[in-house]
């Protein structure tokens, strides 16, 4: 997920505003160590974390894409 995180993060916060993407960032980590946590207790509990992490991955990416293409127009 770090290759669909960083440069997603990296456009947020040039198009749109780097707090939001700075908690967005923190909100993607606190995700990850959840997965972490979970995936060492029991490979079904990863889930929660999982689900964090790609909701702020993706919430990056296409919020910076809808960005990119809404000024593009």
């Amino acid at each position: 997920m770090v290759p669909i995180f960083m440069p997603s993060m990296w456009l947020f916060a040039i198009y749109w505003n780097a707090a939001w993407a700075s908690g967005l960032g923190l909100l993607w980590m606190i995700g990850r160590i959840a997965y972490f946590v979970g995936y060492r207790t029991a490979p079904l509990k990863r889930y929660p974390g999982f689900f964090v992490q790609s909701i702020a991955a993706f919430a990056l990416l296409f919020g910076a894409l809808g960005r990119i293409i809404y000024l593009m127009l």
